[in-house]
């Protein structure tokens, strides 16, 4: 069954996304100091270090989400499913993609495990 197929975690998902998004409540305090200055994007999504693999930081995430009774195997089946099933890109391709959309001073505020909030102009 897929997340989105289960009606509990549907009904659950508002209330558990402050606790599987590490830093989700600094992630919105610091977005709202870039919306502040009117940033016409922010954006946050899954990313991580350029020489690093998306699997691996999806482990960490998946592991922290799930607390410390998490189930390493779990863990590490979710991991890949998400890697294979996401399209998520390094630190700098995430800059670049946003630079050729069409934005400038793209800049990186917040970063937690995989998780990147992106401010930039149009």
């Amino acid at each position: 069954m897929q997340p989105f197929d289960d009606p509990a975690m549907v009904a659950n998902y508002a209330q558990s996304t402050p606790r599987k998004v590490p830093g989700f409540a600094d992630l919105h305090r610091m977005a709202a100091l870039p919306l502040a200055e009117r940033a016409p994007l922010i954006g946050a999504q899954h990313s991580y270090p350029k020489g690093s693999e998306a699997f691996r930081w999806l482990s960490r995430s998946v592991a922290f989400a799930s607390g410390l009774s998490a189930d390493r195997a779990h863990a590490s089946t979710a991991a890949a499913s998400m890697a294979e099933r996401l399209p998520i890109l390094s630190d700098g391709e995430d800059e670049a993609v946003l630079r050729q959309a069409g934005f400038s001073d793209a800049a990186l505020f917040h970063a937690g495990f995989p998780f990147r909030g992106w401010v930039a102009a149009a």
